[in-house]
């Protein structure tokens, strides 16, 4: 080659000479990281990465060969140096390449050891792991969506009427997607000591959230609902010893509700004799059912053909109201109370103990009955103990199985024979003085 080229063969030679550094510094760079490669793989310490392995043996360090001289050569060069000095770079190129890919795939070195938790996580495929797996939001504080998602409908996660960090949503309709997946998240646990969903809120931060929050919009939906073949279908439990607490509470939140709304309603379907509609009871002396009106009533409550309300105890029924303590009707008997005292009250002021009507006009407005010796009725007053009006008669008394009146009694008594005689008892004892006065 003539002096007219050897500018030209001077500046490829001063490139190749460029490309050769760098090769050399690749090669040096890609023996660290393969050496730090394998101390993570190994979990070993960086001196403990630094000495050979005594199983493995010394390792030799692999050296790329340099493709000519850190600087440009002088003079002539013919074309089959420069071709050898070209290839020589190229296949130092390549070479270095390969080593850089290999040290960016950690799982492809020889010496790494297996990976106990499997691989990474992936779309599609199952991943074993014998560690915890989790996915950590670290990004700003205004995320108002969900951080790990599993969707099966047309929203994007990115935003959420409540942003959470684990979410479950399946669309329905226009909404719906691929799947048709109908639940949004499905907890499930074959331990009878465990729970198929966990909802757990610390209060750390106060505030009136809950721990487990259920809305529905459907007229027919629930937004709790709970079903057990055997036992329990709904259980809430309170440990609070502060006043107003409640295990359970239902609110119906209009102000305009509709008719036979109800905050709680409890329904048994049994078509038999047995079961109950609302069971509410008290270990103690506290009440087992307590309602309130402002100004309807406290409580309704009707029987169909049975009775409407059936009481119970030590006093069976206590009533007391500004106006009226008990307003009661039915169809045969409004009120039916059985005691040693079957009925007590007591009125205060100008108003009456006890205020009956009866508008179907066959049977009695009161009728008591005493299986004993004491009396049916008994009534005491300041002023009149009785007070009677009825145009067939203001009193009947039925007549006696006797033909006289009784040997004994006690003044003041009426007796009606069976003949039809009215007898006044004057003077009371075993033996007493009667006078007939009618």
């Amino acid at each position: 080659m003539d002096a007219t080229g050897a500018p030209a063969f001077d500046a490829l030679a001063a490139k190749v000479s460029e490309l050769a550094e760098v090769c050399t510094r690749l090669s040096r760079e890609n023996a660290t990281l393969r050496q730090e490669v394998s101390r993570l793989s190994a979990g070993m310490s960086p001196a403990e990465s630094a000495a050979p392995s005594s199983a493995a043996g010394a390792r030799t360090k692999l050296e790329l060969p340099t493709a000519g001289p850190t600087r440009p050569l002088a003079g002539k060069l013919s074309r089959r140096m420069m071709g050898k000095a070209v290839g020589a770079a190229a296949v130092t190129a390549m070479g270095a390449a390969a080593l850089v890919e290999a040290g960016a795939q950690p799982a492809a070195a020889a010496t790494a050891a297996p990976d106990a938790n499997g691989n990474a996580v992936s779309a599609g495929n199952v991943t074993k792991g014998e560690s915890r797996t989790s996915v950590l939001y670290d990004g700003a504080s205004s995320f108002a969506g969900v951080v790990l998602l599993g969707n099966d409908s047309t929203y994007d996660g990115g935003e959420a009427n409540f942003p959470a960090g684990l979410g479950g949503w399946a669309g329905a309709g226009s909404t719906a997607g691929k799947g048709g997946v109908a639940n949004g998240i499905y907890g499930y646990t074959d331990n009878g000591g465990g729970n198929g969903v966990v909802g757990y809120n610390s209060n750390e931060v106060a505030g009136s959230g809950a721990g487990v929050l259920g809305l529905a919009f459907g007229a027919n939906a629930a937004g709790v609902r709970g079903s057990n073949t055997a036992g329990t279908a709904v259980s809430g439990t309170s440990s609070s010893t502060a006043g107003d607490a409640t295990a359970i509470i239902g609110v119906i939140s209009s102000t305009s509700p509709g008719g036979f709304s109800s905050a709680v309603r409890g329904q048994n379907n049994g078509t038999g004799g047995l079961g109950i509609g609302v069971w509410a009871s008290h270990a103690g002396s506290g009440w087992g059912v307590y309602a309130t009106s402002d100004s309807g009533i406290g409580v309704n409550a009707t029987g169909g053909s049975g009775t409407g309300v059936s009481a119970s105890g030590r006093t069976g029924l206590v009533a007391s109201g500004s106006a009226v303590g008990v307003s009661a009707s039915g169809e045969t008997v409004a009120v039916e109370a059985q005691g040693p005292t079957a009925i007590q009250a007591a009125g205060s002021g100008n108003g009456q103990a006890v205020n009956a009507t009866n508008n179907s006009g066959t049977l009695a407005t009161i009728k008591a009955v005493n299986s004993g010796t004491n009396s049916g009725i008994h009534a005491t007053s300041k002023g009149r103990g009785g007070v009677f009006g009825g145009n067939l008669a203001q009193i009947q008394l039925s007549p006696g199985s006797g033909a006289t009146h009784p040997k004994g009694g006690s003044r003041g008594d009426l007796y009606a024979d069976k003949n039809g005689r009215l007898w006044f008892c004057k003077k009371g004892g075993t033996t007493a003085t009667w006078h007939q006065i009618a």
